[in-house]
């Protein structure tokens, strides 16, 4: 069995922590939280990070993701990102009530970072992790 490539294994590693941070806090309050399947918006991350590791099976493992699945997994990490992003400004801009504010939340931050990480790796990933 051939050796995972590099891409392929960084991918995979950070659409991993994009569907755990899909279950961590996305926003608090009041000592409250809810993560990202509460609101529903999980549901779009957890579909991009497991479409985008997904795809690093397909193909020989050994070498850089073929070019016509590494769009496919840009896009699922920007899609996730785009959530993550949108789902931030929502929740700080939400205004405070009675004194109390909304929090984002860890898993939200996770989100957002994995989702620019996956985008990333599929697209310069061949390049940065020779």
């Amino acid at each position: 069995m051939n050796n995972m490539s590099k891409q392929r294994l960084a991918i995979m590693i950070a659409g991993a922590v994009g569907i755990i941070a899909i279950f961590l806090p996305w926003a608090s309050v009041a000592g409250f939280s809810g993560n990202g399947m509460d609101g529903g918006d999980g549901w779009i991350t957890l579909a991009g990070f497991a479409a985008a590791i997904g795809l690093c099976f397909v193909g020989d493992q050994s070498e850089v993701v073929d070019a016509k699945f590494k769009w496919g997994i840009v896009a699922a990490g920007a899609a996730c990102a785009v959530v993550g992003l949108i789902n931030l400004i929502s929740v700080l801009s939400e205004p405070a009530v009675f004194g109390v504010s909304l929090s984002p939340g860890i898993g939200l931050f996770l989100t957002l970072i994995a989702g620019v990480a996956v985008a990333a790796l599929g697209f310069k990933g061949d390049e940065w992790l020779k």
